[in-house]
């Protein structure tokens, strides 16, 4: 069967290219090799720039509706200094927002099924569309002259079509959940970076239904990623951690912990090729600060779309033409490379707790900390001598 696009994943990115194209009326489909709603590691909190995009598909409110208000994140130094950061936020579990978008897509008008696709279908050069194998392992080709990448930090599917260098994973992140009963009416998540942890990081997270998010990541800077030791800090954190022991100590585990590996800041894959698009963690789209990876992935696949529906309608699949994709990511690249470096503060400890003390004595650095945080602001004027020494102005 022949369509105009297919998207390969359907995460956030791939949803959001689907449906933007979908409302334009071109013939879509979603190709997803695992179980649909996906499970992945994630902290589980939209903040202000994801639900803002969110509500450009139609769903932040409804998002805001099913998920708990945030309205704090309390932000722990390696020291102990507890600093509370305003958010406007709301948590949801990964496994419902892929499921209200996967509803959008359909609502849209594309198609989502579950196959993988094994490799790209060439005539010549060009790009006619991909070998899938279904759910039984049956085989099949689906058909188009475009597609666009979304299927996350697998590299098998990138090698399949030929994108050059392998990314590395930049990051690996496991969590955990449990369910309290009679739980507190809660406001407030926390991200720590408590000294168990090392150079990584730990969330709690409350949920609807008196559900928690518990988990830890950390980012590799060309470390093996280990996940038997990551579950042995994820353990140590739930000890020491009196926000998370408080939860474990009266609690119903949900299932086994989960983990997974990122790419970050753009790191290492190529987004554009004959007939081909790449978006959200394929491109390495995940935050290099906190690895968060919502607000990227939705916009990539925005942008995705955006070149995809100029290419179909100039009737070019070509490498040249597709390139203006990569030139839109590229521009975001000195943001990342800013994130990379304020990932390095928080990762020495005594410059991280100074600027811990800092914020809790100055309302506008504390701000600026929180805009970085929760709405996308550049982190520059915060991770320099300026906020070391609280001379930081609010966004």
């Amino acid at each position: 069967m022949k369509c105009d696009v297919i998207v390969v994943g359907a995460g956030p990115a791939g949803c959001a290219a689907a449906i933007d194209l979908a409302r334009q009326g071109y013939a879509v489909r979603v190709l997803e090799r695992g179980s649909l709603p996906q499970a992945k590691v994630c902290g589980d909190t939209l903040f202000a720039e994801t639900l803002t995009l969110l509500e450009h598909l139609g769903l932040g409110a409804l998002a805001r509706q099913e998920g708990l208000p945030l309205k704090t994140l309390n932000l722990q130094a390696p020291g102990g200094r507890v600093v509370p950061l305003e958010v406007n936020a709301t948590s949801l579990q990964r496994v419902r927002l892929h499921q209200l978008l996967q509803e959008e897509v359909r609502r849209s008008g594309a198609s989502i099924e579950t196959a993988e696709v094994v490799a790209p279908l060439r005539q010549g050069e060009s790009l006619r569309g991909v070998s899938v194998r279904g759910p039984g392992d049956e085989p099949g080709e689906v058909l188009a002259g475009l597609v666009i990448l979304a299927g996350g930090a697998r590299y098998a599917t990138l090698e399949a079509f030929g994108l050059g260098l392998r990314p590395e994973p930049t990051a690996v992140g496991m969590r955990a959940y449990y369910r309290v009963l009679n739980p507190p009416v809660e406001t407030a998540a926390h991200l720590a970076f408590h000294r168990v942890l090392g150079a990584g990081f730990g969330w709690v997270v409350p949920l609807p239904g008196g559900i928690y998010n518990i988990g830890c990541g950390r980012f590799l800077h060309g470390a093996p990623a280990g996940q038997t030791d990551l579950l042995k800090t994820l353990e140590a954190f739930i000890h020491h951690f009196e926000p998370a022991w408080r939860v474990v100590g009266h609690d119903d585990a949900i299932g086994l912990p989960c983990a997974g590996l990122l790419r970050s800041g753009l790191s290492g894959a190529v987004t554009a090729a004959q007939g081909l698009l790449v978006a959200g963690e394929a491109a390495g789209t995940a935050s290099p600060l906190t690895g968060a990876g919502v607000a990227r992935a939705l916009e990539s696949g925005l942008v995705a779309a955006r070149t995809a529906a100029l290419a179909l309608q100039a009737g070019d699949f070509s490498a040249p033409f597709l390139v203006r994709h990569s030139a839109r990511l590229e521009e975001g690249r000195s943001y990342y490379r800013e994130l990379e470096r304020a990932e390095r503060w928080f990762a020495a400890p005594r410059r991280l707790n100074l600027l811990a003390w800092q914020a809790a004595r100055h309302p506008p650095l504390r701000n600026a900390i929180s805009a970085i945080i929760d709405r996308g602001a550049v982190p520059a004027p915060v991770f320099s001598l300026a906020g070391l020494l609280g001379r930081v102005k609010s966004r």
